[in-house]
């Protein structure tokens, strides 16, 4: 559920970006100084919120990356335990059984 959230806020940020860099288009005409002056602060702004999320995106996939590895080693480690405690089950089994067939051909003997 935390991972949906992520996505949906990096939609949101880059919806936002797009319309401020929008909003930026259109003011340039302006000679106003106090737009200028907003509007160059604005493009700085804009310019390092696109850096943090795209350094937020890199991150994301890094980390879904990691966590597949992690969840491969483990599977891959954890594969062989399963099938020795598996073989070791069945072996025991067999054993028991083998023991049990043997008694019962003693008994029909006598």
């Amino acid at each position: 559920m935390q991972r949906v959230n992520a996505d949906r806020l990096m939609r949101d940020l880059s919806a936002v970006a797009v319309d401020v860099d929008e909003l930026v288009k259109s003011t340039a005409g302006h000679t106003n100084e106090a737009i200028v002056e907003a509007r160059k602060r604005v493009e700085g702004s804009l310019e390092a919120a696109r850096e943090n999320l795209k350094n937020a995106q890199l991150c994301a996939v890094e980390e879904a990356k990691n966590a597949a590895r992690s969840a491969d080693a483990y599977l891959r480690e954890n594969v062989w335990a399963a099938i020795g405690i598996a073989g070791s089950i069945g072996l025991m089994l067999g054993a028991i059984m083998g023991l049990k067939s043997g008694h019962a051909q003693r008994d029909r003997a006598n």
